[in-house]
């Protein structure tokens, strides 16, 4: 079943235009600025005061909606160039980019010392600690020597005595009286006859 062509939006960031190319916004910021403006001049126009200044004065609330809604640069319109520039004024201009060190970690080592008092005098700690894994060292050179090489290192196992017998385990039977026969009486059963020779079996002349 082949895939039906679907249509992708595109620009979806684009503002919808209801009059034209005016925009809903747009629309709505130059009616808040002409309403401002119009509550201006009829306010002005009841106090009596009706000169060319005024009524600049009272209209300039919709010129200034009307520019924020209207006037773009670069794409930009006035409200966001505002914000750019209040931005710039409160951050640098030049930046400069540098790698980030992590965090530094120093690992040392403390030798086991003796309390100060189980010192004997004239020695620091450095040198008592010296002396105690030289000693060690030659503990065990010498117990290297004393041992014979080629010794074999027998196991718990073979080194230990085997249990004794549980004589209630084992019985022997006595010797019965027609098995009791002497050892040569055996040997002479147990011992083949003599094989007749060719001048037994010839007669005599």
């Amino acid at each position: 079943m082949p895939i039906e062509p679907v249509k992708i939006p595109q620009n979806v960031q684009v503002e919808d235009k209801i009059v034209g190319p005016v925009s809903l916004k747009q629309i709505i910021l130059c009616m808040m600025g002409g309403g401002i403006s119009f509550v201006i001049w009829n306010t002005m126009k009841k106090a009596g005061i009706t000169s060319v200044q005024s009524t600049i004065f009272a209209w300039t609330p919709l010129a200034i909606t009307a520019a924020f809604a209207f006037v773009k640069i670069h794409g930009l319109s006035l409200l966001r160039i505002i914000l750019l520039f209040i931005e710039r004024s409160q951050k640098p201009i030049a930046r400069s980019f540098a790698p980030r060190y992590g965090t530094s970690i120093n690992i040392r080592a403390f030798y086991q010392t003796l309390p100060e008092k189980d010192l004997p005098k004239g020695q620091t700690k450095v040198e008592m600690d010296k002396l105690k894994s030289l000693s060690t060292l030659l503990d065990d050179s010498a117990k290297e020597e004393d041992t014979p090489k080629g010794t074999v290192n027998l196991a718990p196992q073979m080194t230990e005595k085997p249990p004794p017998v549980n004589t209630s385990r084992i019985s022997v039977n006595p010797p019965d009286a027609s098995s009791s026969a002497p050892v040569d009486n055996i040997q002479s059963k147990q011992t083949p006859a003599a094989t007749p020779t060719v001048q037994d079996l010839s007669p005599t002349p």
